[in-house]
């Protein structure tokens, strides 16, 4: 009886379990007694997946347990939970291949999300091992440059440079082909501008600032902002003249060279397209709008003085008529003045 009581106690919200973690962001069908498995609301466990603790869940609740990974995969994506949802994905990867089997061809689009996940959080050597495995060249046009670029960030974090420059040279090979088929223009542009950002970074790093500058002298500047969103700060932070203010924006020390890295913040990226979305538009109009706004004060104005003219010109036309008006108009005593 006591034990039915706990198990009632525990399956019960209202009877002062606990609640797990993480609960105002879970999903309708969290199922309690899975809250206190590894990876749900705790800390990542470091190491290879072989080194991670072997999930202690009744085979016939693996089915329920997969789909609820599943389906909190995007809740977790959107609060930027991504130690949970590295988690998360190892879960779905192994419960798979124990329910499938040899079924399971499915790994490597998660492997595709892992990659994002763990460049998201930074670990860039699991990022790297994610991205072997996430069959690039089956990827879309689009996602298949980002994950060069990705590719080619982690690499630079971890001080290998040349490896870097090959992936990127892959990626601005493959968005010059996009951007002359004419398809998606502006994501092409957008490739191109990351492409162009990350060579000169790498450049930088290496010393060779002719080529750096070349490179660079294809970016317009008003995308100049890209590079910060787009590049992890501790990669900016290498070139010794970039700070960063308490919300994350980019600022360069006098000496700095202002017009690579603009103030903008870094941006996470989508672990399904692997883009970075950035309105670079709100820089690259700025003088549109100064152009408007001003039009509108010179309109203002022009009205203004016109109205002011107008009104002089008649107070002027009234002061004449009452000076010639006495003068032809009707006297006291009846007679027409002469």
């Amino acid at each position: 009886m006591s034990s039915a009581n706990n198990n009632e106690q525990n399956d019960n919200p209202a009877e002062g379990a606990q609640p797990p973690p993480y609960d105002e962001h879970l999903p309708f069908n969290w199922h309690r007694r899975y809250s206190q498995i590894p990876g749900v609301g705790a800390h990542p466990v470091q190491g290879a997946p072989s080194q991670r603790p072997q999930l202690r869940i009744p085979d016939e609740d693996l089915p329920l347990r997969l789909m609820w990974c599943k389906s909190a995969l995007p809740s977790v994506e959107a609060i930027g939970d991504w130690h949970t949802g590295i988690e998360m994905l190892l879960q779905i990867i192994e419960i798979s291949k124990k329910i499938q089997r040899s079924q399971f061809s499915d790994e490597y689009k998660y492997q595709q999300q892992l990659a994002a996940f763990y460049y998201n959080c930074g670990n860039w050597t699991s990022a790297l091992a994610a991205l072997e495995k996430a069959k690039i060249a089956k990827m879309p046009p689009s996602q298949r440059i980002n994950a060069h670029h990705m590719k080619s960030i982690s690499l630079l974090h971890l001080q290998r440079l040349d490896e870097a420059e090959t992936a990127c040279h892959t990626a601005l090979k493959l968005a010059k082909t996009k951007d002359q088929a004419g398809n998606e223009a502006n994501t092409a542009k957008e490739e191109l501008w990351d492409s162009y950002a990350i060579l000169v970074t790498i450049m930088a790093l290496k010393h060779s600032f002719m080529d750096a500058a070349f490179y660079k002298s294809f970016i317009h500047y008003k995308y100049n902002l890209r590079a910060p969103a787009v590049l992890p700060p501790s990669i900016i932070l290498m070139f010794g003249n970039v700070n960063y203010s308490n919300d994350g924006k980019v600022f360069r020390d006098p000496n700095g060279e202002p017009s690579l890295f603009r103030p903008e913040k870094y941006r996470p990226r989508h672990s399904l397209t692997y883009s970075v979305i950035v309105q670079y538009e709100t820089y690259g109009s700025r003088w549109n709008w100064w152009l408007i706004c001003g039009s509108l004060v010179v309109l203002v104005g022009g009205i203004y003085v016109c109205g002011f003219i107008l009104v002089k010109l008649f107070a002027v036309a009234a002061a004449l008529l009452r000076h010639l008006l006495p003068k032809h108009g009707v006297s006291e005593s009846g007679d027409i003045g002469r």
